[in-house]
């Protein structure tokens, strides 16, 4: 099958080995783009460029999110069900991923003041330089940064391998696709 079109679109279906394959490259993908871009930020010591790589990694972000719905969608369609059962494993990943959010950040130092500086632009709408203020002062450690993408990682496997294997392969045709 196509690989573009096993990753864009929410059509047909994917088998549960070929289900894990993909969740392994949806996986490894953003953790080396940060990884890369730490070591980029490390080495520059710019703050100026920390931004910039930052804001290039928020619509990467958007666009690992888009493939993880639409396998999601392929695989429930695998079993026969509906593609929007895919909001059950999101969320799910979205409830451990704030959970993990507030243990990280309690464990990683962050710089208060910066904290402190970028909750007052959010509440005034200054969006322009929150991520400038955080970026400058610290508030988004290499560390933290590390720490995240390889959290992500291990949340988004463990939820994928549960929910694979709760979600039946039907070998049988259905309205999503032929079967075996």
């Amino acid at each position: 099958m196509d690989m573009i079109n096993l990753r864009f679109s929410p059509g047909g279906r994917t088998r549960p080995c070929e289900f894990m394959r993909r969740v392994t490259n949806l996986v490894l993908m953003p953790v080396i783009v940060v990884v890369a871009a730490v070591a980029v930020m490390f080495f520059a010591k710019s703050q100026s460029l920390d931004v910039t790589l930052v804001l290039l990694l928020m619509p990467l972000q958007l666009l690992v999110c888009w493939f993880w719905v639409m396998l999601w969608v392929r695989r429930y369609h695998d079993s026969g069900k509906s593609g929007w059962m895919c909001l059950i494993p999101v969320g799910v990943f979205i409830v451990v991923a704030v959970i993990f959010d507030q243990k990280l950040f309690g464990i990683v130092p962050i710089n208060l003041e910066v904290h402190a500086a970028v909750g007052q632009a959010i509440v005034d709408g200054d969006f322009g330089i929150v991520m400038q203020e955080a970026a400058a002062g610290g508030a988004i450690t290499k560390l933290g940064m590390l720490l995240a993408a390889v959290g992500y990682a291990v949340v988004s496997y463990v939820i994928a391998f549960v929910f694979n294997d709760m979600v039946k392969h039907d070998p049988r045709d259905n309205r999503f696709g032929a079967g075996d």
